[in-house]
């Protein structure tokens, strides 16, 4: 029996994964430019990447909604948001603060440490459909909330750094 914290995360990590495959297929230039600018994928997988992470977005759709109490399922959906931070961390720790995060229906946010947070919160989400998932769900969110109010001295800290490199 699903309990109403776990349809919550269903419905949550569902609708957000939903919603960024949906951008991307329907805006895929700006995509793939926000790909381009992280500085991450090799040229020459450049479109092949583009394609495929809406793919596995509505993919990890399908699979927590029809599989919530899998820790296979969640564990996927939380690689795929623990991959998207990493991605945005790296370019943050590059000083590289204009990349556009190429999420969201208008894709119109630029990288910053709260998406960072955001997306630990939402891997954490992920799991809380599962048996017991709402403990890493709910440490998850309480290291995104304290990641986020602390997200600009992070920046802050961060900036001098960038500087004497």
């Amino acid at each position: 029996m699903a309990t109403g914290f776990a349809i919550f995360c269903v419905a949550s990590t569902s609708l957000v994964l939903a919603l960024a495959s949906l951008s991307k297929i329907l805006r895929p230039i700006p995509f793939y430019r926000a790909v381009r600018d992280y500085q991450i994928v090799p040229k020459r997988l450049l479109p092949f990447v583009v394609v495929l992470i809406p793919v596995i977005e509505s993919t990890m759709v399908i699979a927590i909604i029809r599989f919530e109490h899998s820790w296979i399922a969640a564990g996927a959906c939380a690689g795929l948001f623990l991959s998207f931070a990493v991605g945005m961390s790296v370019n943050l720790l590059r000083g590289r603060t204009h990349i556009s995060c190429g999420c969201g229906i208008l894709g119109k946010n630029t990288i910053s440490w709260r998406l960072v947070f955001r997306n630990i919160a939402l891997a954490g989400i992920a799991f809380g459909a599962t048996s017991n998932g709402i403990k890493v769900a709910t440490a998850s969110i309480i290291v995104a909330v304290v990641g986020a109010i602390f997200s600009n001295k992070l920046a802050a800290w961060v900036s001098p750094v960038q500087a004497t490199s």
